[in-house]
């Protein structure tokens, strides 16, 4: 887009003005917004497992890296850094365009690698994994995502999501919850997305609150400081439980609603419970977070018990946020080594599912540390305890 390229004269202007100044102002990488690969002057929707899609593709990032001298590169072990957004925009894409990528520009500037960090919905392999999305709640899929909160509610069309700043408490607590399990890098969503809410830069509404809040917290994690295990109610608690229905009943656990996990209030075999709704997303899911109290250690060894209406066949299961590197998004949803068999008896049971080695550091969606899986049209829970074993 035009405006991506009229505004990099002037960035690279500001850091210079800064060094100059003695200062030491943030370098700069590449942010690939691929929308452009769907909205763009030239009416295209590029394929990018053409040769002409492989070259629209490069072509933004050999321009971008044109313009900003090598001395101002963000890089990582002496490769510039590119983040992609979603794959979604691209008419197609496999891992021809990051092999062509990285080859020519290698040619083109002398030999020079590139540390490729594709979002996660991407087919490809790169040097790392990024997830948008930490505005709502931080994310940790071997590139970190944090943000200020999100409200969206003046763009018309869609419907409102907010995630409140809280004052700035909910941005301190993402910061928080990312210290606790560093990743070498943070991406901060974002900078000037006003439209969204999800600014930090300097604005009318909270001055340089959130530039000074980044100052604090980037600083804490370039020194390696690592918060303390937060104090509270269930500190000592042998476990935490939550009563699900038209009112929930929070003893320590909290339920979460997402996009892949609604839930209805329904009275079925003559108690209260939650339904799941059926969605568009594969899976149907509840999601659930821990009280911070409640979180002992690094890796704790625990079980969940769920009482569950056994309405239709099919199996559920529970993904926790844990230690299994090989898990979606580095453990975010390790998998409990057990699954219950659902048969459709229509009645009220309960299943048990142990969590080695639990982590449940928020990772999951919406900061959530662990969710029930369930694999059949129909299901619904009533109490979920989650105790130490």
């Amino acid at each position: 887009m035009h405006w991506s390229y009229a505004g990099l004269n002037p960035l690279v202007q500001a850091r210079e003005e800064l060094l100059r100044e003695g200062k030491t102002p943030p370098r700069i990488g590449l942010f690939y917004d691929t929308s452009t690969l769907r909205h763009n002057s030239w009416g295209e929707h590029i394929d990018l497992t053409t040769e002409f899609g492989r070259r629209w593709f490069y072509a933004t990032v050999r321009d971008f890296f044109s313009m900003v001298p090598p001395k101002h590169w963000a890089m990582i072990e002496g490769h510039p850094i590119v983040l992609l957004y979603s794959a979604s925009f691209a008419r197609k894409h496999d891992q021809s365009v990051v092999d062509y990528t990285r080859e020519q520009f290698a040619k083109d500037f002398g030999g020079r690698g590139l540390y490729f960090v594709p979002q996660d919905s991407w087919q490809v392999k790169g040097d790392n994994v990024c997830a948008w999305g930490g505005a709502l709640g931080w994310k940790n899929p071997g590139v970190a995502a944090l943000g200020p909160g999100y409200d969206h509610s003046a763009v018309p069309g869609r419907t409102p999501l907010i995630v409140n700043r809280d004052g700035g408490n909910f941005y301190k607590a993402q910061w928080i919850k990312f210290l606790r399990r560093p990743a070498n890098f943070v991406m901060v969503e974002t900078w000037n997305e006003f439209h969204e809410g999800t600014d930090v830069c300097e604005s009318r509404e909270y001055g340089r609150q959130y530039i000074e809040l980044t100052r604090k917290y980037a600083g804490l994690f370039k020194s390696g400081w690592r918060p303390p295990r937060p104090q509270g109610k269930f500190t000592d608690a042998k476990s935490v439980s939550i009563a699900l229905g038209t009112r929930n009943r929070e003893n320590g656990l909290r339920q979460i609603e997402n996009e892949d996990g609604q839930t209805s209030p329904v009275t079925t075999g003559g108690r209260e419970a939650r339904a799941i709704k059926s969605s568009d997303s594969k899976g149907r899911y509840v999601y659930f977070t821990a009280d911070e109290s409640f979180k002992w250690a690094e890796a704790m060894d625990l079980v969940i018990e769920v009482e569950y209406f056994d309405a239709a066949a099919g199996t559920m299961t529970v993904e926790f946020d844990g230690s299994d590197a090989a898990a979606p998004f580095s453990g975010a949803y390790t998998r409990s080594g057990s699954s219950t068999k659902l048969t459709g008896g229509r009645t009220w049971k309960t299943a048990r599912f142990e969590l080695p080695k639990a982590r449940l550091l928020n990772s999951q969606n919406r900061s959530a540390d662990f969710r029930i899986v369930a694999d059949a049209p129909e299901l619904s829970v009533r109490n979920v305890m989650l105790w130490r074993q």
